[in-house]
């Protein structure tokens, strides 16, 4: 996982888009406890193989952030929570792929929708 010192860290929350070849959503896995120097903009790469070996696996080294969706909190509903949500869209990928991979993924924790 991506880690820098805590005094200059923000937390960020980063989920994954996965696609068919046919551009049909199959999941989408997500963290919300990523911490980073800065907020990352569209284009930017993101740590490579810094997310774990599975993930790596899956979703392959070269990641770019498709976009960032940036989210408001109202103090003492949700605390601790990352402003902003990191969106990678990687390669295309089968529903049994991820199937395969979910328990690990899971269990590293990932949390992951299946469609």
């Amino acid at each position: 996982m991506i880690q820098v010192p805590p005094a200059s860290s923000v937390l960020l929350g980063l989920r994954f888009e996965l696609f068919d070849d046919g551009g049909n959503v199959v999941a989408a896995l997500w963290r919300e406890d990523v911490q980073g120097a800065t907020c990352p903009r569209p284009g930017d790469s993101i740590g490579r193989g810094s997310l774990g070996h599975k993930l790596q696996e899956l979703v392959g080294l070269d990641l770019t952030v498709h976009h960032v969706d940036h989210y408001f909190t109202i103090p003492g509903v949700k605390d601790e929570a990352p402003l902003a949500m990191v969106v990678i869209r990687p390669r295309p990928q089968s529903w049994r792929n991820i199937e395969a991979a979910a328990p690990e993924l899971r269990a590293q924790g990932w949390s992951l929708h299946l469609f």
